[in-house]
C-alpha cells in the first residue's frame, strides 16, 4: 500500500477520498452495486497521479477504472453501493485496508467462426441430351431478347456460349467483343487466344470446358457493361450454369463477379480463395483483356488457376 513518505501513514488525502467517492459513483451508475469483500485498496501510480488534478464526473471512465483499481468493499461501501448516489458534497473516508490480490486482466473473448452456408443446384443432374435440349431452348430466348435496346440496335448477333455439356470447369467472362459478335462464339479475339493459353497451361482443352459471358450482346465500342445490362442478362447466364452444373466456375473480371456473386468488390480483394455459387466452387481472377494491358498480373492469374488445378488432380472424375 502506498504511504505518505513524510508521515509513513496511509495516503488519505482529500483528493483520494474524493476520487474514491467518484469511483463508487461510476460503479453504481454502471449497475455494479455489490462488491466482493476485500481488505485493502491497491492504488496504482497512474491513479495517484490523476488524483493530483481536479476530478469531474467524466474524468474517470469505466474502462480506466477497470484497469487502474481493484474491486473494493467494506460495510461502509456496501451501504453506499446500494444507495442512489447523487453529487458528492463532501469527501468520504477511505475504508480500512488489508492485503488483496490485484485484478486480473480483461477476460479474452473467444472468436467464433460462422459455418459457411453452401447451397446446391436446383435442377437434377441431367444427362447430356436433356442439357442440350434445355440450352437450345434458352438460346432461342436469348436471341429473341430485347431488354437492352442499345445493345439490340448495336449487336450483329447474340453470343450464347459453347463447350462441353458436362464440364468440370466453366470460364465466365464479361461480354462479346467485335470478333465474338462477328463469329457468334465467345473468346475468339486476342483475349480469347490468351485464355486458350491459360486453359492449355491447366492441362485442359477448349473442348473440355464451357465458356460463356455475363452479357450475350456486344456493348457499343466494347464499353464496360452497365449494371442494368448485367441484371437483364443474369437470368440467362445463371440458367446456363444451373443446367451445366460445373464443379468450378472461374470468373474473369469484375463484371463476371457482379453477375454471379452479385458483388462490387474488386478482383484484387476476391481473388486467391474459393467462393461458392450453388453447387460449384468459384474462383475470381483477372480478365485476359486486362492481362494484355498489364502483363505483370499474369503471375497472379497463374497462381489462381493453379488452385483449381490442384483440386482437379486431387479429385479425379469418377
Amino acid at each position: 500500500m502506498e504511504t505518505n513518505s513524510d508521515s509513513n501513514q496511509p495516503l488519505t488525502t482529500p483528493a483520494l477520498r474524493h476520487g474514491l467517492a467518484q469511483i463508487l459513483k461510476c460503479y453504481a451508475a454502471g449497475g455494479l452495486r455489490r462488491f466482493n469483500r476485500v481488505n485493502q485498496v491497491v492504488v496504482s501510480p497512474n491513479l495517484t497521479a490523476n488524483l493530483n488534478s481536479p476530478l469531474t464526473d467524466n474524468a474517470l471512465t469505466t474502462s480506466r477504472l477497470a484497469t487502474e483499481i481493484p474491486a473494493i468493499s467494506s460495510p461502509a461501501t456496501d451501504r453506499l453501493a446500494t444507495q442512489k448516489i447523487g453529487p458528492v458534497a463532501a469527501p468520504i473516508a477511505a475504508p480500512a485496508a488489508e492485503p488483496v490480490a490485484e485484478l486480473s486482466a480483461e477476460p479474452k473473448v473467444a472468436r467464433v467462426s460462422l459455418p459457411l452456408t453452401v447451397s446446391t443446384w436446383q435442377l437434377p443432374n441431367l444427362p447430356e441430351s436433356e442439357r442440350l435440349e434445355k440450352l437450345n431452348h434458352l438460346n432461342t430466348q436469348v436471341q429473341a431478347c430485347r431488354k437492352c435496346e442499345e445493345l439490340v440496335c448495336y449487336r450483329r448477333q447474340t453470343v450464347f456460349g459453347e463447350g462441353k455439356l458436362q464440364p468440370r470447369v466453366c470460364f465466365f467472362g464479361e461480354a462479346p467483343g467485335a470478333d465474338e459478335d462477328q463469329q457468334g462464339r465467345p473468346f475468339v479475339g486476342a483475349a480469347g487466344k490468351l485464355l486458350m493459353d491459360i486453359i492449355k497451361a491447366m492441362r485442359l482443352s477448349r473442348e473440355e470446358v464451357y465458356i460463356l459471358n455475363s452479357l450475350k450482346c456486344r456493348p457499343p465500342q466494347n464499353r464496360t457493361p452497365l449494371p442494368e445490362e448485367v441484371d437483364n442478362c443474369r437470368p440467362y447466364a445463371l440458367t446456363q450454369l444451373e443446367i451445366l452444373q460445373p464443379e468450378f466456375i472461374i470468373l474473369l473480371g469484375a463484371v463476371a463477379v457482379q453477375s454471379v456473386l452479385q458483388s462490387t468488390e474488386s478482383v484484387g480483394r476476391l481473388r486467391g480463395r474459393f467462393h461458392h455459387f450453388h453447387g460449384a466452387r468459384v474462383l475470381v481472377t483477372y480478365h485476359p483483356a486486362y492481362l494484355l494491358r498489364n502483363a505483370d498480373a499474369k503471375k497472379l492469374v497463374w497462381a489462381d488457376v493453379q488452385m483449381v488445378m490442384r483440386e482437379l488432380e486431387a479429385n479425379p472424375p469418377n
